[in-house]
């Protein structure tokens, strides 16, 4: 009986202090709520700021990379166009066929 009545008092005690102030209103909930709302939107545009400079320098670096294997392309093109303008000057010897 006196764990029942100790029990009891302790949730009735204790009951009231998770409860909501009654001189709270729906204002000051709206208000908590506008906060957190522009809080959350503030970091969105933060992450999205950040989001987007990372986007912009992966870009610049693949751009730097095509523009490397470009210049390597043309200057193996060229490399290969000097070789076959060489290969076809160039005076072929003759066989004799004086046998």
């Amino acid at each position: 009986m006196r764990k029942i009545f100790l029990f009891t008092f302790l949730l009735l005690a204790t009951t009231p202090g998770y409860s909501q102030n009654t001189d709270s209103s729906g204002k000051d909930s709206a208000r908590s709520i506008q906060m957190r709302n522009s809080y959350q939107d503030s970091m969105d545009r933060v992450n999205m700021d950040r989001n987007l400079s990372n986007l912009i320098s992966v870009q610049k670096e693949r751009e730097k990379k095509q523009k490397q294997q470009m210049y390597i392309r043309i200057g193996l093109g060229v490399l290969f166009l000097v070789v076959l303008i060489v290969g076809l000057t160039r005076k072929r010897k003759q066989k004799n066929n004086n046998a």
